[in-house]
C-alpha cells in the first residue's frame, strides 16, 4: 500500500485563505479604532463647545433671547453653525425650571470612513453642558409677581443711594428714578422696557426681558405659620397700649416677645420695635410709629424665614364693590412699613396686594421684597437677598 502523500498546495491554500479572513478582520478593526479614534475626538471638541457656549448664554440669564442668542454665537465660533452641515444647536432655559440655568446641546456628524462599509452608522455625535448664573449666591432681593402687562409699574423705586445685592424681578413693568442705584444681579422684566429715570444707575448682569411669566420664589398662605404665639380675629394693634406684646410686658424695652403674630384681621405696629418675629394677617399690616414716637423698627424672622406675611387683596379694596369705581384714597397696601430707619432680616411677602416701603432709611443684611406689587420710596437702602444655597456661580457648569 502506498502512503497518503498530502499536497502542500493544498495546505498553503488554505493557510492563504485563513490569513485573508484573519487580515480582513485586523483591517475591520483597525478601520473600526480610527472611526471611534476619530469620533471620540469629535465628541470631546463637541463637549468643549457645548460647555462654553453654556457658560457664555449664562452671562444673560434670565433672558431667554439672549442666552440663545450668546450660545448660538459661540457655537458658531468653535465650528459649530446651527443648521450648517448637519449641525444642530439646541439651547433650553429654563432649564429643569430654574430660570438662572441654561442647557445647551450640539448634534453634529463626525468624519468617519470605514464603518459604514461595515454596516454600523455612527456618524451622529452629540454632547451637551449646563450652567447657572449662580453658585451660592443670592437668590431675589426684589420680586413683584405682577398681574401682567396692564398694570403698569409693578416695582417702582424712588429715592437715592440705593445698593442691592440680588435679583431684581418684575412679571410686569418697572420704573427706577432712584440716583446712585447699584444692581449686584440681574433686572428682569416681562412688558415694557424699564423707566430708568435716576442718575447713575448700575446692574452688573443687565436689564433683561423675559419671555414667559417666572413664578413665586417662595410662597406661603396663611395656613402655613404657627402654632400662633398670639392670635386675634380682628386688629391686632401693638403700641404702647398693649403691654401683652412687649418683653416684661413692658413697651419702653421696645422688644417685642419671640413669636408668631396672627391676625384674621389687620396688625397695625404703632411705636418703635424690635424682636424676632414673624407678623402674619389676612388683612394689612401696617407699621408706623405715632404720637411723637421715634420711628425706628429692627425685625429677623422667626419663622419660615418670613418677617411679614399678608394675603389681603389690594386690587378688591380700592374699588367699591357696588359701583366698581375706586374708593377715595386711602392706604391699601398689603404691607407698609413707614420708619426713619428700618432693618430686617427675612421675607416680607404680600401675595395679593401691593408691598411697600416709605421713609429714611431700608436695609437689610439677608432679606427679600415679594408682592403683587413692589414701592419703595425710602431715601436710601441696602437690601442684600437671602442666600441661596442650591445655585451655582455665575456662568458655571452644573453639568
Amino acid at each position: 500500500m502506498r502512503p497518503t502523500v498530502r499536497s502542500r498546495t493544498s495546505e498553503s491554500g488554505q493557510t492563504v485563505i485563513l490569513f485573508i479572513f484573519a487580515l480582513a478582520a485586523l483591517c475591520g478593526f483597525a478601520a473600526l479604532a480610527i472611526d471611534v479614534g476619530t469620533i471620540m475626538a469629535e465628541r470631546g471638541k463637541l463637549q468643549g463647545a457645548a460647555d462654553a457656549s453654556a457658560i457664555a448664554a449664562a452671562q444673560h440669564l434670565p433672558s431667554v433671547t439672549l442666552a440663545t442668542e450668546s450660545a448660538l454665537a459661540f457655537a458658531a465660533e468653535n465650528g459649530y453653525t446651527d443648521g450648517v452641515d448637519g449641525v444642530e444647536v439646541t439651547v433650553t432655559t429654563p432649564y429643569n425650571g430654574d430660570y438662572q440655568m441654561v442647557h445647551v446641546s450640539i448634534t453634529t456628524e463626525a468624519d468617519v470612513y470605514f464603518a459604514p462599509v461595515l454596516g454600523t452608522d455612527v456618524s451622529t455625535v452629540s454632547a451637551g453642558g449646563a450652567a447657572s448664573i449662580l453658585s451660592g449666591g443670592y437668590g431675589d432681593a426684589i420680586f413683584a409677581y405682577g398681574s401682567g402687562c396692564g398694570n403698569p409699574n409693578d416695582i417702582e423705586m424712588s429715592g437715592a443711594d440705593f445698593d442691592i445685592t440680588g435679583s431684581i424681578h418684575t412679571n410686569g413693568d418697572v420704573k427706577m428714578s432712584s440716583s446712585d442705584m447699584d444692581v449686584e444681579g440681574v433686572v428682569s422684566y416681562l412688558c415694557d422696557p424699564p423707566q430708568i429715570n435716576g442718575n447713575d444707575f448700575d446692574a452688573s448682569r443687565g436689564v433683561n426681558l423675559l419671555s414667559e411669566k417666572r413664578d413665586w420664589p417662595v410662597y406661603y398662605e396663611y395656613a402655613d405659620f404657627g402654632p400662633c404665639t398670639f392670635a386675634s380675629a380682628v386688629d391686632m394693634v401693638i403700641g404702647r397700649e398693649s403691654p401683652q406684646y412687649w418683653v416684661n410686658d413692658d413697651p419702653d424695652t421696645n422688644t417685642l416677645k419671640p413669636g408668631v403674630y396672627c391676625s384674621e384681621a389687620n396688625i397695625q405696629v404703632t411705636k418703635q420695635a424690635s424682636g424676632t418675629v414673624t407678623f402674619v394677617a389676612k388683612g394689612q399690616i401696617l407699621v408706623e410709629a405715632t404720637n411723637g414716637e421715634t420711628g425706628q423698627f429692627n425685625f429677623t424672622a422667626y419663622q419660615n424665614d418670613v418677617v411679614m406675611f399678608s394675603s389681603f387683596d389690594t386690587e378688591s379694596a380700592t374699588v367699591e364693590p357696588t359701583s366698581g369705581k375706586p374708593k377715595p384714597e386711602v392706604d391699601t397696601s398689603a404691607i407698609h412699613v413707614s420708619a426713619s430707619s428700618f432693618e430686617w432680616e427675612g421675607i416680607l411677602q404680600a401675595t395679593d396686594g401691593k408691598l411697600q416701603l416709605s421713609g429714611s432709611q431700608a436695609s437689610s443684611p439677608s432679606g427679600s421684597l415679594m408682592g403683587e406689587t413692589v414701592k419703595i420710596s425710602s431715601s436710601s437702602g441696602t437690601i442684600t437677598g437671602l442666600w441661596d444655597d442650591t445655585g451655582l456661580r455665575p456662568g458655571w457648569l452644573v453639568e
